[in-house]
């Protein structure tokens, strides 16, 4: 419109502070200013990196002006969104679980925690020897005797591959043309359900939004962590299963 010279009133467009980027960056400004705002210490939804590759292939199936077909493959590669690990349950009981940042500790042998006892693990040496190995397979290795800053892990690397199919069709009209195309998203997923898979933390009520709880804790009447380690205190990863569907959808365009 604006190249045509047409005048037009946009409304209810998106604002220059409500894209993507704009709020990612100025929440990094935030975090550089203070460093204990932990909502701008990391975007919920930045994306730390992101490959794209496309290749387009041009056949001529029929005879004739204006009848070309292309074939275009792409190819995506990127982190999956940050999360932040959280205690599992109420650890500073305020009502609302899920939402505590974890605290890990700085070794096996860390005065600020112990470990829950029962009949089947008096000491509780059996779970805390299953969550240090556990911990050494994550990076919560690089925040031992801190709390885990907000959106320092991220869901697994989400790997793509989709097709747009495209014919062109002549008409009769001058400088009108029609395009018919067919998209098949996640193509590699319809050979393999592993392939194209979209896994990791949903959305939750963490302090950063994704989260994922590993151990529950309370606190005892020395002031240390009681830490308690299962299971059912570790939050699984899922697999998104409309987003690892491979999808198929048909259209037409027509420019003039």
């Amino acid at each position: 419109l604006r190249q045509a010279n047409v005048r037009y009133h946009l409304i209810g467009g998106q604002s220059f502070f409500d894209r993507r980027e704009i709020r990612d960056f100025l929440a990094y400004l935030k975090a550089l200013i203070n460093p204990n705002d932990d909502v701008a210490v990391k975007s919920n939804y930045v994306v730390p990196e992101k490959y794209v590759a496309s290749a387009t292939h041009e056949f001529h199936f029929f005879n004739g002006a204006g009848t070309a077909t292309r074939l275009t493959a792409v190819f995506r590669a990127q982190t999956g969104h940050a999360y932040s690990w959280v205690f599992f349950g109420d650890a500073n009981n305020d009502g609302t679980s899920g939402n505590d940042s974890f605290y890990m500790p700085s070794g096996p042998n860390d005065p600020k925690v112990t470990w829950s006892t029962s009949p089947s693990d008096p000491t509780g040496s059996i779970q805390a020897a299953n969550f240090w190995s556990f911990v050494n397979g994550t990076d919560l290795k690089h925040y031992m005797g801190q709390i885990v800053p907000a959106n320092r892990s991220a869901n697994p690397v989400q790997k793509t591959i989709d097709l747009h199919l495209e014919q062109d069709i002549p008409l009769s009209f001058k400088d009108t043309r029609l395009k018919l195309f067919v998209d098949c998203l996640n193509f590699a997923n319809i050979f393999k359900k592993s392939w194209g898979a979209n896994t990791g933390m949903d959305f939750g009520n963490g302090y950063s939004g994704y989260s994922r709880p590993i151990a529950s804790a309370t606190v005892n009447a020395s002031g240390q962590y009681v830490y308690t380690f299962s299971s059912s205190t570790l939050g699984s990863q899922l697999v998104f299963t409309d987003l690892s569907r491979w999808q198929l959808q048909v259209g037409a365009r027509l420019e003039f």
